[in-house]
């Protein structure tokens, strides 16, 4: 789910925001460990969000724009459910993918040249 907006700053310049979030079921995760035979994990629930904003400058000569940006997004992957570690039939430990969190922040800067 999100939202797109867009409009006229001053003289020919203009914005941009976008607001997006979203999420999903568990996933699954493949190890092989050198204790234990490989096995299957599977994660929990995902959860995304991003939000940018981007300010376009009026052309300064024919075609060229610069641009001014921030963005920011966020992914949460919850913690799976315990397994059981085997190797060649015989039980030797427990493990779960735990809950794991992605951030990142960002400027951008630039020159378009439209044509």
């Amino acid at each position: 789910m999100g939202l797109l907006s867009e409009g006229a700053a001053w003289g020919e310049s203009r914005w941009y925001l976008a607001a997006w979030l979203g999420g999903g079921p568990g996933g699954r995760v493949r190890i092989d460990l050198p204790i234990a035979d490989e096995v299957t994990l599977r994660t929990g629930t995902m959860r995304q969000g991003e939000l940018q904003l981007k300010w376009l400058s009026a052309p300064w000569a024919e075609g060229w724009r610069s641009s001014l940006g921030l963005h920011w997004r966020g992914e949460r992957v919850g913690a799976g459910a315990a397994a059981t570690l085997w190797r060649q039939g015989v039980a030797v430990g427990g493990a779960l993918q735990p809950r794991h969190e992605l951030r990142s922040a960002g400027l951008e800067v630039g020159v378009q040249l439209s044509f």
